[in-house]
């Protein structure tokens, strides 16, 4: 079915509109699915590292409270506020909104190339910021180091120092 005399259509393109969806030809699905992959990846990949070096920067008798302080921030700064933050930046690329009765209802149509940038921008700032930190983790870790203020942590590979140690843990 065609639509035509359409109001909202621009002066330069004729105001017909037909039923259906738009034809979209997404030649960069491929790169943005690796590039996506990548930072899931990324993001996946440094936990442990992060767990190691909360361990590594406290001293032995704050470990459960730099734990506990750490999840505390992880939901506090990233699980809570993800959602809201996400989805404003989201709503910020809305071409055309919704209205009932005088109020704003949801998005019709997003901006994809302006949502596309956002979405990937935020999360690779986020990413970088967190590297940032990790990296000033490891630089103190390496300072305090080569200080002598880091004690030397427990070897868990069995050998003939350690292997009564190994049994009584497990």
């Amino acid at each position: 079915m065609t639509y035509s005399n359409c109001g909202c259509g621009s002066s330069s393109q004729s105001n017909l509109a037909t039923e259906g969806y738009c034809d979209n030809e997404c030649n960069t699905l491929i790169p943005f699915s690796f590039i996506l992959f990548l930072l899931v990846i990324s993001v996946a990949a440094q936990e442990m590292p992060q767990l190691m070096l909360t361990f590594r920067s406290v001293p032995k008798e704050h470990k459960s409270l730099a734990l506990g302080i750490r999840y505390i921030l992880i939901g506090g700064l990233g699980i809570i506020p993800a959602p809201i933050v996400y989805g404003s930046l989201i709503d910020l690329t809305c071409l055309s909104w919704n209205e009932v009765c005088g109020e704003q209802g949801a998005c019709w149509v997003y901006d994809v190339e302006l949502y596309r940038y956002y979405y990937i921008g935020l999360s690779v700032f986020i990413l970088v910021l967190d590297c940032l930190f990790c990296f000033l983790c490891w630089l103190t870790i390496k300072r305090n180091g080569a200080k002598g203020e880091i004690e030397d942590t427990v070897c868990l590979t069995p050998n003939a120092d350690n292997a009564a140690y190994i049994g009584e843990q497990i």
